[in-house]
């Protein structure tokens, strides 16, 4: 069976070369994956389908295909995710490094991760360990509490009330397409539909 990974960069204009690469090392040794890859202005990945940019409508679709969701520390990106069902695997960009301009998706992964919205990794170790235990784990059937917060928002189909905890990170949750963000949160645009030079969120 294949599992189709949407891995997006966001649009911060800022190479996140290594989180290109930290897929494409995992992606190497599986054969079972359909990878699809927003890339930005880091190279392409070796072994996906390859994106510089998409927009908001083909952002959507990806996130709706996808199986499991990585990605880059971002609000838009995140919430996006999890309105679509996914408690993506992030990886914090790193200053020092020059991905970003400051610490601050270091801090926000952390608490989105202490949510339960995503799940927050900062090593190529990590993340390998988590994608290979999302692929081993049996894929939850309901919709986890802290990801669908009741009532419901206008116009959406209402999500199943839960059973069980979901177990692995990067859960897509069968049967649950009510809106998944934190309740109150507006929803933002895509991070992934900005021009890059414009400033991140």
């Amino acid at each position: 069976m294949t599992t189709r990974v949407f891995v997006t960069v966001g649009t911060d204009h800022h190479p996140f070369t290594r989180l290109i690469e930290w897929v494409d090392h995992w992606s190497a040794s599986h054969d079972d994956l359909e990878l699809v890859v927003q890339h930005g202005t880091a190279r392409p990945s070796r072994h996906g389908v390859n994106h510089e940019l998409l927009g908001s409508e083909e952002i959507a679709a990806q996130y709706a295909a996808a199986d499991l969701v990585v990605s880059q520390v971002g609000p838009g990106t995140i919430a996006d995710a999890n309105r679509a069902g996914h408690r993506p695997i992030v990886v914090p960009r790193d200053p020092h490094l020059g991905e970003v301009v400051d610490d601050h998706q270091v801090a926000f992964g952390d608490f989105m991760a202490s949510r339960g919205r995503c799940v927050s990794v900062r090593t190529r170790e990590h993340l390998v360990s988590e994608l290979d235990a999302w692929l081993a784990a049996p894929k939850p059937l309901t919709c986890p509490s802290a990801l669908c917060p009741q009532p419901p928002a206008p116009r959406s189909r209402r999500c199943p009330a839960p059973s069980s905890a979901p177990r692995g990170a990067g859960s897509r949750p069968v049967g649950c397409s009510a809106p998944c963000g934190p309740p109150g949160l507006s929803t933002p645009p895509a991070d992934h539909a900005r021009r890059p030079g414009t400033a991140p969120r």
